[in-house]
């Protein structure tokens, strides 16, 4: 959701909505794109110092990602280049999250 908020050029939108996935998803795999999207927003909205500290903590919790490489791109899946993507946790595919359903539902 924050991804099309922040296609559509509503920043504060998709600000909201990393903001209640950081608040109440701690450690799932969508809290890495959510401070990439978090950066981009804030950057676009010139609140460079809200920027910052959100790079400061992609940094400290995901030392790795390559959301610090690439910019982020809401037009992509996940906001990378496909060749780096399949790399990233950020997707429910890749993080299993169909496989385990489908233990549970068998005809998911």
């Amino acid at each position: 959701v924050a991804r099309f908020y922040l296609r559509k050029n509503a920043h504060h939108a998709a600000i909201n909505r990393c903001r209640t996935i950081l608040n109440n998803f701690q450690g799932a795999p969508a809290v890495e794109e959510a401070l990439a999207i978090l950066i981009t927003a804030y950057t676009s909205l010139s609140l460079n110092d809200l920027a910052v500290d959100s790079k400061r903590v992609l940094i400290l919790n995901f030392p790795e990602s390559p959301y610090l490489k690439y910019p982020y791109d809401p037009d992509k899946r996940g906001g990378l280049p496909s060749r780096v993507r399949k790399h990233t946790n950020t997707t429910w595919t890749d993080f299993n999250f169909i496989k385990s359903i489908k233990k549970v539902i068998p005809d998911f």
